[in-house]
C-alpha cells in the first residue's frame, strides 16, 4: 500500500472504517479530509433523533433526523445506503445484519435494504398499527398496538413461530436467527438454539427492553440492571453496571447507555476492548455495528468507534497545514507541512519512531497495521504492527528509494539501484520478488499481490493470481503508477488514462473516455482516480464509496483508499506532488528540493530519480521537468 506521498495511491484491508475531520459543507481549511464509502461519518453536523448500525453481514448505518426522514451510509450491496426515495414522517428506526424497518407516525410498517429473498421486507397487508418494529437476517417481527407479536419472512429456525401462549407483550427483540419478547416481565425467545440463544434465564421477571446479537441476548432490568443469555463470553455482565436506561448488541459486542450519560461496552473480539473515547459528551441514545459503537450525543453530534476507528483525527492535524497522509486498518499517519510526522491509532505504542536531528522524511507508507518511513538518509524505520516481521527492516537492505507498506502485514522497498526488496508475510509468495524483474521505479505492496513499474514504464506483479490481477495486459503501454486492490490492479499510464485488470467490477465498470489522471487507487473491487482538475472519479462494487458527499467531487489534492472508504485531501495547500522532484515533500519543486539535490551529486541518495546509483545530469533534467507548484 502506497501512502498519498506526492500521487501514490493507498490500498489497505479492512471491513469499515471511520476518519472524522471536518463537518461536510464546511469551507475547505489546509489539511481538510473528507471521506465516504464503507462505515463512514463524516457529516459531523448531522443531527439525528435516533441512530442505529447494522450488526451482521453488512456493515451500514442508518440515522433517523429531527424532520423524520433517513440518512444512510456504509455497505450498500443490499442497497441498505440508499433509503426509498420519499420516505418521510418516520417515528421510530431499527436495523438488522442487512435490512432496516421504520414506523411511520400513523402507526404503519416500511422496511427497506437486503435482496429480500426470504420476504423479509413484505410487511403483511393485515399488519395494523405497531408499537415497535425488530429486524433480523432475513426475518422482521413486529409488536402490533394490541400487544400480539407477528413475524414475517425465512423461518428455516422457526424464528416465525411465536408461541401461541406468549401473552400480552411489551417489547421484541430479533437476532440472527432467533426472536424474543418481553411478556409480563419474563421474557421468551424462539428459533435457532445453536449457541443458547433460546436459553433465556427463568429468573427474569422485571425485564424491559431486549436486545439480540447474533449468538445471545441481552435484557435491562426495572432495576437498570442488565442480564444476558446465549453464547459463552458475551452473556456475562460487568457485575458494577447500574444505572442502564438503554441497551444494543451486535455480533459481539455490547453496549449499556447508563443514566448519567455515560457509556459501557464489553463483549469479545477487539471491538470490546477499544475504550469509550474519553472527550464522548453526555449521550442519549446507543447502537452497535458489525465491528463499531455508535453513540448520539446529547447535542445531537453522532460519534463512532471501533475495531477499525482508529480514532478522530488529531486537532493539531486537522488545523494544520497537511502536505502528505496514510491510511491503515488501526492506524494513520499525516505529515504536516512543516516536516513533521503524526501518528495516532486505537492501540497504545504505534506512535512515531523518534527521528535523528538532521533528517527529514521524504516518503512514508501505512499498511493495514502498521507503518514505514524513508528517511532522507535512505534509511527505512517501521512500527506498529508486527505479527510477521513487518516492521523489522533487514539488515543488509541498503540505501532505499521508495517504500510501501501491505495491508497484507508485509513491506516492500525500491533500492537506490532499482532493486526491490519484499519481507514479512509471505503468504501467496507476494514476497518472492521475480528474479529477472530489473530495475524498479515504483513498488506497491498491496493484500495478496505485489505491482511494480519499471524504469521503462513496463509494469511486473507478483503472488495471489486467482483473480487475474497479476496477470499484466500484454498491449499495456508505459505507466507511471500503479495499485493492487483485492481482485484488481490499476495503473495509471504516461498520458494520463488508465487501465484495469482482473475479475473484478472496477475491471468490468472501468468508465469509457477516462483521461488526464494524476493518482489512481484500489480497493474492494473499488477503484478510484484523480484527475488534473481535482475531480475524484469512483467506480467499482458499491459499498457506499460511489455515492461520494458532493464536497468530495471536487477540489481534491489528494486521494487514499482503504478496502471499503475513500479519503480525499482538500484545501490549498494540501497537495500532493509527484514522486519525483519534490524531495522535500512540501507540495512544490524549487530551490529548496535543487538545494538538496546538490548536496547529493555524485553519490547514491533519495535526489537519484532515475535509480541508476549516482545523483547526476539525467537527474537534473528530471527534477527541473517537475519545477513548480503541484498541477491539481
Amino acid at each position: 500500500m502506497i501512502t498519498q506521498t506526492r500521487m501514490f495511491a493507498a490500498v489497505v484491508a479492512f471491513t469499515s472504517c471511520v476518519l472524522t475531520a471536518a463537518a461536510a459543507g464546511q469551507t475547505a481549511a489546509p489539511g481538510h479530509f473528507v471521506a465516504w464509502g464503507g462505515l463512514r461519518f463524516d457529516q459531523a453536523e448531522l443531527r439525528a433523533s435516533y441512530v442505529q448500525a447494522g450488526f451482521g453481514k453488512s456493515t451500514f448505518t442508518v440515522a433517523l433526523q429531527a424532520d423524520g426522514t433517513l440518512r444512510t451510509w456504509g455497505n450498500n450491496y443490499y442497497g441498505v445506503a440508499t433509503p426509498a426515495a420519499g420516505l418521510s414522517g418516520i417515528a421510530e428506526l431499527r436495523t438488522g445484519a442487512s435490512h432496516y424497518a421504520c414506523i411511520l407516525r400513523d402507526g404503519s410498517v416500511v422496511c427497506g435494504g437486503s435482496f429480500n429473498d426470504y420476504g423479509e421486507l413484505n410487511v403483511p397487508a393485515n399488519l395494523g398499527p405497531v408499537l415497535d418494529i425488530a429486524p433480523g437476517v432475513n426475518h422482521t417481527v413486529a409488536l402490533r398496538a394490541n400487544g400480539s407479536v407477528l413475524a414475517w419472512g425465512g423461518s428455516a429456525w422457526g424464528q416465525l413461530n411465536v408461541p401461541q401462549d406468549l401473552g400480552p407483550v411489551t417489547a421484541i427483540g430479533a437476532g440472527y436467527y432467533f426472536s424474543a419478547a418481553i411478556s409480563g416481565g419474563a421474557v421468551r425467545a424462539w428459533g435457532t438454539n445453536e449457541r443458547g440463544e433460546c436459553n433465556v434465564p427463568s429468573d427474569i421477571a422485571t425485564a424491559t427492553a431486549i436486545a439480540c446479537g447474533r449468538y445471545h441476548g441481552m435484557a435491562l432490568l426495572a432495576n437498570g440492571t442488565v442480564r444476558g443469555w446465549g453464547a459463552a463470553g458475551l452473556m456475562a455482565v460487568p457485575a458494577d453496571l447500574v444505572g442502564v436506561t438503554r441497551i444494543a448488541t451486535s455480533v459481539e459486542i455490547n453496549i449499556a447507555l447508563r443514566q448519567d450519560g455515560t457509556v459501557r461496552v464489553w463483549g469479545n473480539g477487539a471491538v470490546a476492548n477499544v475504550p469509550v473515547p474519553a472527550d464522548l459528551g453526555p449521550a442519549v441514545q446507543v447502537a452497535a455495528a458489525y465491528d463499531a459503537v455508535l453513540a448520539v450525543q446529547a447535542d445531537g453530534k453522532i460519534r463512532q468507534w471501533g475495531n477499525s476507528f482508529v480514532g478522530p483525527v488529531p486537532a493539531d492535524v486537522i488545523d494544520a497545514d497537511v502536505a502528505r497522509y496514510a491510511l491503515g486498518g488501526r492506524l494513520h499517519v499525516a505529515q504536516l507541512a512543516d516536516g513533521s510526522m503524526h501518528s495516532w491509532s486505537d492501540i497504545p505504542g504505534y506512535e512515531v519512531p523518534s527521528i535523528a536531528p538532521g533528517l527529514s522524511v521524504p516518503q512514508f507508507d501505512v499498511g493495514g497495521g502498521h507503518a514505514l518511513m524513508l528517511l532522507s538518509d535512505g534509511t527505512v524505520r517501521g512500527w506498529g504492527s508486527n505479527s510477521y516481521g513487518q516492521t523489522v527492516i533487514p539488515a543488509n537492505l541498503g540505501a532505499v528509494r521508495q517504500v510501501s507498506a501491505g495491508s497484507g502485514s508485509y513491506s516492500a522497498a525500491v533500492l537506490m539501484d532499482g532493486t526491490a526488496r519484499c519481507w514479512g508475510n509471505n503468504d501467496y509468495g507476494k514476497c518472492n520478488v521475480p528474479a529477472d524483474l530489473g530495475a524498479v521505479r515504483f513498488i506497491d505492496a498491496g493484500y495478496r499481490h505485489t505491482s511494480a513499474v519499471l524504469m521503462d514504464g513496463t509494469v511486473r506483479c507478483w503472488g495471489f493470481n486467482y483473480w487475474e490481477a497479476c496477470d499484466v495486459p500484454f498491449w499495456l503501454p508505459a505507466c507511471t503508477m500503479v495499485a493492487g486492490g483485492t481482485q484488481e490492479t490499476i495503473a495509471l499510464l504516461a498520458d494520463g488514462k488508465v487501465a484495469v485488470w482482473g475479475v473484478s467490477q472496477a475491471n468490468a465498470n472501468t468508465p469509457s473516455g477516462l483521461s488526464d489522471v494524476v493518482q489512481v487507487a484500489a480497493g474492494d473491487q473499488i477503484c478510484c482516480a484523480l484527475r488534473r482538475d481535482g475531480t475524484a472519479i469512483v467506480w467499482g462494487y458499491d459499498q457506499g464509496q460511489i455515492l461520494q458527499p458532493s464536497d468530495a467531487k471536487a477540489g481534491c489534492r489528494s486521494i487514499g483508499m482503504t478496502d471499503t472508504v475513500i479519503f480525499a485531501t482538500r484545501g490549498p495547500n494540501a497537495a500532493a506532488c509527484p514522486e519525483l522532484g519534490d524531495l522535500n515533500g512540501n507540495g512544490v519543486v524549487n530551490g529548496t528540493d535543487l538545494s538538496a539535490f546538490l548536496a547529493q551529486w555524485g553519490q547514491p541518495g533519495t535526489a537519484d530519480l532515475d535509480g541508476d546509483g549516482t545523483v547526476a545530469g539525467s537527474d537534473l533534467g528530471i527534477l527541473l521537468n517537475y519545477w513548480g507548484s503541484c498541477p491539481v
